[in-house]
């Protein structure tokens, strides 16, 4: 089994309706029981900024999938909850990325562990830091709290309410 790290985010529709959808599904497809949601935190758009705020989770558990079928299953659950293609940077009805797979490190195709933006991204370490503070980044060498701590990304990222 491999403990990894994912973040979620929506900013369209019914954001904390999917993120929860998004969440049973990951635990039924993907994760043992083992899984955590982190709380679900209201964060500012990165990159085009002219769009409604975001809905932000961390999920944290171990799976037996290796971590292409975990990027195939993720990508299979944005699809089954509408997401449909914009530019990068734009608004989502979901979006699932893969943080930390274990200590694994890839950079093949559209799979790149660990995730290659997050050190700059408040909206994926805060909640991560949440629930998988002691977790090591391969490549930083340092814990997700530590990471939070260090971010240079200065946007807001407010807890609201629980997933759960």
């Amino acid at each position: 089994m491999t403990a990894t790290v994912l973040s979620l985010g929506a900013n369209l529709g019914d954001r904390l309706a999917v993120l929860r959808r998004a969440a049973i599904m990951l635990r039924s497809m993907a994760f043992t029981s083992e899984m955590q949601a982190s709380s679900v935190y209201e964060t500012e758009p990165v990159g085009f900024r002219e769009q409604p705020p975001f809905f932000n989770i961390a999920i944290a558990g171990k799976t037996l999938l290796a971590s292409q079928e975990l990027l195939d299953v993720c990508k299979n659950i944005e699809q089954k909850l509408g997401r449909h293609e914009r530019p990068r940077w734009r608004e989502r009805e979901i979006d699932i990325d893969i943080l930390l797979y274990g200590d694994i490190v890839i950079a093949r195709g559209e799979l790149e562990l660990p995730h290659p933006c997050m050190l700059e991204r408040r909206f994926a370490l805060v909640p991560a830091a949440e629930i998988a503070p002691d977790f090591i980044h391969p490549v930083a060498n340092k814990t997700l709290s530590e990471l939070a701590a260090l971010c240079p990304d200065k946007s807001e990222v407010r807890p609201i309410c629980n997933l759960f």
